[in-house]
This record gives C-alpha cells, structure tokens and sequence, in this order.
C-alpha cells in the first residue's frame, strides 16, 4: 500500500542524521521536487511555517509530516517519506525528535487531507514503524517489501 507506492515511485530517502532541523525539512521534500511535484522554495514555506507556528509537523515521538498550505511552489500532490538513523532534534519547542518524515504536497485542500489521513492510518500501527526505523537502505526497503507482501 502507502510503503510500496512510495519505493514504486522513488519517492523514499535515507539519511544519517542532520546538524539542524531545517536541513532535515529540505531533505525530506526532496524527492518530491526531483519528481517535479514541488520546487525548492516549498522547503522554506515549511521551514518558515515552522518557525511562525511552532513544530506542528511532528505528529508523535517518531513522526514529522512536513508540509505547507497550498502554494504555488507546489505542481502536483504527492508524498514522499525518509527515514534517518538519528533523530532530528526540533529545539526546545518539541518534545518529540522523529526519525521518520513523510513529506507531502497538494494543489488541492481535499488531497492535503487525504493524505493526512493515509498517514495517521499507517501510523497508528507501532509495529510498522519500528520495522521503518530498522531499514537504512535501498536494499533493505526492497527486503521489507517482499517480506511484507502487498500489505504495506
């Protein structure tokens, strides 16, 4: 399901860890703006709303959902997700520091809230997020999903 789709179409990253939290936003959307759905400059719409709102994209301990309102940087609905070995540490304003980003984008309000739905489905599953946390590669990802079958 929504873990397949995003290894289907390339829409998945890995990383380390990052020095600020920002550097983790921009990487998250990556894959999003090398698919043409959104331009650099919706990174900083998110990192900007961020900084006026307070970390409202992380959701749990675990989890950050980064994204913006509708936006003209933005061409296309989609969602990406990357997983980092180390958490990404918000500052004092977050208790939570994730380790998984699910990274969307929408040019249309009830696309934004579908999403947020797909993503609190699969979340409310601990057990699928400790074997997210486990994968850090390519290969690993592609291990999971045959293990997983088509239930992912």
């Amino acid at each position: 399901m929504i873990i397949r789709e995003f290894y289907e179409e390339g829409l998945y990253a890995f990383a380390g860890g990052f020095a600020c939290w920002e550097d983790a936003v921009l990487a998250s959307i990556e894959p999003l703006v090398e698919r043409g759905m959104a331009e650099r400059g919706y990174g900083k719409e998110i990192i900007d709303s961020v900084k006026k709102y307070g970390p409202y994209i992380n959701i749990s301990e675990l989890v950050s959902i980064p994204h913006a309102g509708i936006s003209p940087c933005v061409h296309g609905s989609g969602m990406a997700m990357m997983i980092t070995r180390e958490p990404v540490d918000f500052g004092e304003e977050s208790e939570f520091k994730p380790r998984i980003f699910f990274a969307f984008c929408s040019t249309e309000a009830e696309a934004h809230l579908e999403r947020l739905q797909q993503i609190s489905d699969f979340c409310s599953q601990e057990s699928q997020l400790a074997e997210l946390l486990a994968l850090h590669s390519k290969e690993e990802l592609e291990e999971y999903l045959r293990r997983k079958g088509e239930d992912v």
